[in-house]
């Protein structure tokens, strides 16, 4: 979400060596599928939800969904606040201004009251009002906000195509005409051209590009185009997307990216027929999020880039009222309730009612209209395990139980994007890391007991440290490059990097022995 660095930003613009002839998106995009379904060619809406769709989730919203509908109806963002004017840079507005239009317009659908309507149009317009989508000094066009407007504007007119004059309709569709081509030309396969697949800053945007193209489908012969590159790009996501449910780029990143997985595969399973979801990250993400969860619900065990560190714990600081609105952890929870329909999970599911339990805060909370399934019987949290350990990410949680009371810690001795990684960058010549949300800090050590944090990391340190971590320095140095941007690990060998694990993992009734080997996380001048 903050500015890469000088180093970040160059090693997108250098070729790979390593990557001859055709660019291998070139085949993916020819033989992965993503044409629209016959049923759907030439109706609206059919990004999400088609008009009997809509009514199901109508019937919902009266019956068995009440309770969760009416939440989703107290905080519309369009009723709230006017969208800002242009050119819109301060950090996140435009962010905000896609979801919002993502927002009212479904609950227009629902409710068929005007007034959601109107604010939809509204910030729709706002939207088009923007020359600039994104910084004008940080990669215009084609990053963060890029996607969720694509996302939001894209799904807008796809929901609203038939409550819209001629010339919204022709205004919108031109806006995001404008923006897809953008974003399309940025991510097009070109000669040497690597990807950072498993970084949020390339599956946002594309996830945005996928909702447009489906929603454009027809009436605008590039459409086809978009819809096979973002399923391209998706296909190195998925397989290069954790294979343990651990999230590597930290919990805030959990928070803020991992919605947009759900988003594109959702709109690419409407729309294509075909279903993606059925990856063991995705699986086992639950185990993340509940083993992340600090015992009181309103925090995390905070490694990797997340927030403000000491600050955001102690409720203060800049970013305290964003990541806690009211006095409430912002998490998403309700991605859970998707997963455990996908997937039939009752310990998802049971993860997603404890952390409600705790009233944490969703982005989009009139999503849980379509995700969440009474159908799926809930495991409750008592009933589930109280440790877990991903082993393709070496990071190790446990507590004593599931109350508020409990004492919990996690450690953590593994290489930044897992072991799996170091198989996969032989087999993809395209893919290039950008591990800068992830720190030097194997072998440390969170511990939390009796309400309070006792041992914790610094946060979004924009350059991190292994001196921020409870871990070792060697002669006051510590591991990787740490100190040359955000990155530590760029340029580290992946090959040494997988060496760094957890070697020892030993749990027993009344103790638990974890030993990490970090002698590859530093530097092999390190003395």
């Amino acid at each position: 979400m903050f500015a890469q660095d000088a180093r970040e930003l160059e090693q997108e613009r250098t070729s790979s060596s390593r990557l001859k002839g055709e660019h291998p998106l070139v085949e993916l995009m020819r033989s992965r599928k993503s044409s629209l379904r016959p049923a759907l060619v030439g109706v609206h809406p059919r990004v999400y939800v088609t008009d009997s769709e809509i009514e199901e989730l109508r019937r919902r919203a009266r019956t068995t969904h009440r309770e969760l509908w009416q939440k989703a109806l107290l905080n519309v963002r369009a009723l709230k606040a006017d969208p800002p004017p242009p050119p819109a840079q301060k950090r996140r507005d435009q962010n905000e201004v896609g979801l919002a239009i993502a927002e009212a317009a479904f609950i227009y659908k629902i409710e068929g009251d005007r007034k959601y309507l109107d604010a939809a149009k509204r910030y729709m317009d706002a939207a088009v009002s923007y020359d600039i989508w994104g910084y004008a000094n940080n990669k215009p066009n084609v990053d963060l906000a890029a996607g969720h407007l694509l996302y939001g504007l894209g799904w807008g007119y796809d929901l609203l195509y038939h409550d819209l004059t001629d010339g919204e309709r022709s205004r919108y569709r031109e806006k995001l005409i404008k923006q897809a081509r953008l974003q399309a030309d940025y991510f097009k396969p070109k000669p040497g051209r690597t990807i950072a697949y498993s970084q949020n800053h390339t599956f946002i945007p594309i996830a945005g590009l996928g909702v447009a193209a489906y929603a454009l489908y027809g009436e605008v012969p590039e459409a086809a185009e978009w819809a096979q590159l973002a399923r391209a790009i998706f296909d190195r996501v998925l397989m290069t997307y954790s294979q343990d449910g651990y999230y590597y780029e930290g919990f805030e990143y959990w928070i803020f990216s991992t919605p947009w997985l759900v988003h594109y595969l959702d709109a690419h399973a409407h729309a294509t027929g075909e279903d993606l979801y059925d990856r063991p990250g995705l699986r086992r993400m639950h185990k993340y999020v509940a083993h992340s969860m600090l015992p009181t619900g309103g925090y995390v065990f905070d490694f990797g880039d997340i927030f403000e560190g000491p600050l955001t714990r102690a409720g203060k600081g800049e970013e305290y009222p964003r990541t806690h609105p009211g006095g409430r952890f912002h998490t998403n929870y309700n991605l859970l309730y998707r997963l455990a329909q996908r997937f039939q999970d009752g310990e998802a599911a049971g993860v997603a009612d404890w952390l409600r339990g705790f009233n944490q805060v969703n982005a989009e909370d009139f999503w849980s209209l379509a995700w969440y399934d009474p159908g799926v019987k809930p495991v409750p949290i008592m009933r589930q395990a109280t440790w877990h350990y991903f082993p393709d990410h070496d990071v190790f949680y446990w507590r004593s139980d599931w109350t508020r009371n409990a004492m919990a810690f996690a450690f953590k001795c593994g290489p930044p994007e897992g072991h799996h990684t170091k198989r996969l960058l032989e087999e993809f010549p395209d893919w290039r890391l950008s591990s800068g949300h992830a720190h030097p800090d194997a072998n440390s050590f969170i511990i939390f007991a009796r309400g309070k944090y006792l041992t914790g990391d610094t946060g979004y340190a924009g350059v991190p440290l292994t001196q921020h971590h409870n871990t070792l320095l060697i002669n006051g140095k510590g591991q990787a490059r740490e100190g040359d941007g955000h990155d530590a690990f760029a340029d580290v060998p992946y090959e040494r990097l997988d060496r760094i694990r957890i070697v020892t993992v030993k749990v027993e009734r009344r103790s638990v022995l974890l030993r990490g080997d970090a002698t590859a996380a530093y530097e092999p001048s390190t003395e």
